[in-house]
């Protein structure tokens, strides 16, 4: 299955595998077979209760339609009752979490990718997975539980009582490939008792952080190491 690399606002990489279209159609089967049952107990209920007139109907039956996939994903993280059986979920294109125009404009969308069948024939030629409604959202539909965070291997503990010695804009100039080098560097320099790459990587920290500094430089990186995981 076909990965979905993205970068976040905070430059962490990510990837996910992205929601096979086995998965999304079965997701959508349950979800009709919910709906359905939802509109039968309803039929009854206003058949038998009369406490809505009969003739107004079909026009509730078409709001909970539109409604149901867009107030589940709405208030359960990108998530209908169908996605969550198949642990898929939406998010935007950065790997973020969607939020209220984006589910609106899937769900807007949503009859016009079921005419002709033509959400499927759009995913099926687009490298991402997304269907009309995911193009216009600018949103994805991935694996729930898949995402691999890149920045894992470089980010350190830090204790919630910890004073950043960078500020946040000024370690959002890193990306997590500069930390990855940082530590490697900072690791490698510890372990052999070889200090000759930790001066050249130290002007270089400085110069895109634009931070000026009286520590050493090995204490140095080792602070913009636990900094950048503080900010993330």
């Amino acid at each position: 299955m076909e990965n979905i690399n993205f970068e976040t606002t905070q430059n962490v990489e990510l990837s996910s595998e992205k929601a096979g279209i086995g998965k999304r159609l079965i997701a959508v089967f349950i979800d009709l077979v919910v709906l359905i049952g939802a509109s039968i107990f309803i039929s009854w209920l206003i058949s038998n209760t009369k406490v809505i007139n009969p003739s107004y109907q079909f026009i509730l039956f078409s709001f909970i339609f539109f409604s149901y996939n867009f107030f589940f994903e709405l208030f359960y993280e990108g998530q209908s009752i169908g996605k969550i059986s198949q642990k898929i979920k939406v998010v935007k294109e950065n790997g973020e979490s969607a939020g209220f125009w984006q589910y609106l404009i899937r769900a807007l969308l949503r009859p016009v990718d079921y005419m002709f069948a033509l959400g499927i024939l759009v995913m099926v030629f687009n490298k991402k997975g997304q269907r009309l409604g995911d193009i216009a959202a600018k949103t994805i539909v991935i694996k729930t539980g898949e995402t691999v965070n890149f920045n894992e291997i470089a980010m350190v503990t830090v204790e919630d009582s910890y004073t950043p010695l960078l500020s946040r804009p000024e370690a959002e100039k890193l990306s997590v490939k500069n930390i990855e080098l940082i530590k490697q560097i900072v690791e490698e320099a510890e372990n052999t008792n070889n200090y000759s790459l930790v001066g050249p990587l130290f002007n270089k920290v400085i110069m895109i952080t634009d931070h000026q500094t009286e520590l050493i430089p090995i204490d140095y990186l080792k602070r913009v190491i636990k900094d950048y995981s503080f900010y993330n």
